[in-house]
């Protein structure tokens, strides 16, 4: 896809991963770019040096009477990105455990349904379309002190694969992008080699460029890619 005078709507995309989104996308020359925000703190950005336009829309992605709201008054959008998400580095087995695991489903899984459920029918209006949900090499790779992120993003696997089925025979391309570990907010407190999110973003970049349907973006989810039968969605365990 040419990304160039395209409309797009990112969720979590004024911080990390989505932010390096929205000027990698905007540097392609896309026409406007809808970022979501959830806490007004979250606006303190960088400005842009393109013509791109950039509208910030404050949204809880797991309330989905506000997600309806909002993706009606962007309903112009020819690509979503669906990249908010919360991680709380809990193993099923934690004290807090339940209360980490429901949080994390509710953003890394539900709101990324509600987004993709209230787009599609905008969406499958444009002549080309694409809808990108930004996942984790963890969604089918378990690493267990991230148990119950892991499992929202193995939901979220799940979702994106039965999304692409269910567009198999419309103009929307559902795209999968499957990142290891990367230095944002979220991963701050992990001890771990971690990339950069703009690199993330060149390689999504480069999956539209080529209509690419999965993105494997940093050598650590190139690398595990390989462990696991991806068709039948074989499980692996890291121990670490």
């Amino acid at each position: 896809m040419d990304i160039s005078g395209k409309v797009i709507f990112i969720t979590g995309g004024t911080g990390g991963i989505g932010w390096a989104l929205t000027k990698a996308l905007s540097n392609k020359g896309a026409k406007k770019v809808y970022v979501t925000y959830l806490n007004d703190r979250d606006l303190d950005f960088e400005p842009l040096t393109s013509p791109t336009l950039i509208e910030p829309i404050k949204l809880d992605v797991t309330q989905p009477e506000y997600v309806e709201e909002a993706i009606s008054r962007c309903s112009d959008a020819d690509i979503v990105v669906n990249n908010a998400g919360v991680e709380f580095a809990k193993s099923f087995s934690d004290a807090d455990t339940l209360k980490a695991a429901e949080f994390e489903m509710r953003v890394n899984y539900h709101g990324t349904h509600y987004v993709s459920h209230f787009f599609l029918p905008h969406l499958k209006e444009k002549s080309e379309a694409l809808l990108i949900n930004v996942l984790s090499i963890g969604g089918f790779v378990l690493v267990n002190k991230l148990g119950t992120y892991c499992a929202s993003k193995a939901a979220a696997h799940f979702l994106t694969k039965g999304l692409r089925l269910d567009c198999k025979d419309s103009n929307v391309t559902v795209m999968g992008v499957y990142p290891g570990y990367v230095d944002t907010a979220m991963t701050q407190n992990l001890d771990v080699e971690k990339v950069t999110p703009e690199s993330i973003a060149n390689s999504v970049i480069q999956g539209i460029e080529s209509n690419s349907e999965v993105v494997f973006p940093d050598p650590m989810s190139e690398s595990l890619k390989d462990k696991v039968v991806w068709d039948n969605a074989i499980f692996e365990t890291l121990t670490d």
